[in-house]
This record gives structure tokens, C-alpha cells and sequence, in this order.
């Protein structure tokens, strides 16, 4: 897998009542159970296909909650090409850790962008999510 230079990213809260638009769809993304799935999944590249597969969720729900998590910095969409030159899109979770700290202004959400190795262990891929 093909590593990309370290890009950390913050996203902070001010703490107002309407969060910052950015903070507020990683929180959301993060709170559904199948978008982790999809994310721990995609530790290498995926079309939704092979994601829908290897996490167990309808194909449409798939592609419901990757166009959700693209929106995000969490996954990002590629494209693959064939020998025949045909193509398609792919995706792979493009954060390698995040973390969250709550103080008296809001939130803060840090997002190392370093690739997605270790990605599975910090989410959940789809051999932890059986276990619940």
C-alpha cells in the first residue's frame, strides 16, 4: 500500500449550539455503526462492492453511507482502471488515527492523514464487528 505523506487536519467545535458543519459529519459518520464498519473494511482500496461484501450490508445502504463518509475527510474516492480500460471507483479510509478532546469552547477532532494501516484496529473491521 502506497503511503501518503502526513497530513494532520484539525476540525474544532466552537461549542455553539449549531456545530461546525465539518466536526459534526465526522460525529456523525463515527456514530453509525455500518459507516465504521465500511471504514475498518477499507484499509486497502475497495469499489462498494467488495465493501458491501466484506461488511455484510445491503449494496445500497453501502453506497447510502459511502457517499456520506466521502463528504467527510475519512474516505476518499479513487478511481481504479482495468486492463481493458474500463474503470470504476474505488475507496479507502484516508485517516490513519482521530482523536476527540472536549474541553469548555466545544470539540476537537484531529485527524492524522497518514494512510489507513491501522485504521481496522482503531474502528473495528469487519472480524471485530462480529463479535458484538
Amino acid at each position: 500500500m502506497q503511503q501518503m505523506a502526513s497530513r494532520p487536519r484539525s476540525l474544532a467545535d466552537t461549542g455553539a449550539r449549531d456545530p461546525d458543519t465539518a466536526t459534526q459529519q465526522v460525529f456523525d459518520a463515527l456514530a453509525d455503526t455500518d459507516s465504521r464498519l465500511i471504514l475498518g473494511a477499507t484499509e486497502t482500496a475497495m469499489t462498494a462492492a467488495e465493501i458491501a461484501e466484506a461488511c455484510s450490508i445491503p449494496l445500497s445502504t453501502t453506497y447510502r453511507k459511502i457517499d456520506r463518509l466521502v463528504e467527510t475527510p475519512l474516505l476518499e474516492e479513487r478511481t481504479r482502471f482495468d486492463a481493458d480500460g474500463d474503470h470504476c471507483s474505488e475507496y479507502v479510509a484516508s485517516v490513519e488515527s482521530l482523536s476527540i478532546e472536549f474541553d469548555t469552547s466545544g470539540a476537537a477532532v484531529e485527524l492524522e492523514m497518514n494512510g489507513a494501516d491501522s485504521l481496522a484496529g482503531l474502528l473495528g473491521g469487519p472480524a471485530a464487528a462480529s463479535a458484538d
